[in-house]
């Protein structure tokens, strides 16, 4: 979650109005439900990924992608 965090760190600054403090949380709250979400979802990434992978279609029984 290191976008969440990004957005977290810039928190409650001094150097922008308090408003936007506003703005940051959703963005925090966003990111926590987006990882959420392509978590959730891995599993139907990774097997579109692998059917997708050109290597895959030479080798269907390969479990893993080759190393780029």
């Amino acid at each position: 979650m290191l976008n969440a965090s990004w957005w977290r760190a810039r928190l409650g600054g001094s150097e922008r109005p308090a408003d936007e403090d506003e703005l940051i949380g959703d963005r925090v709250a966003w990111s926590e439900r987006e990882y959420a979400r392509t978590s959730a979802q891995r599993p139907a990434f990774e097997s579109a990924l692998r059917v997708a992978s050109p290597a895959h279609r030479e080798n269907p029984d390969s479990a893993t992608a080759p190393e780029l």
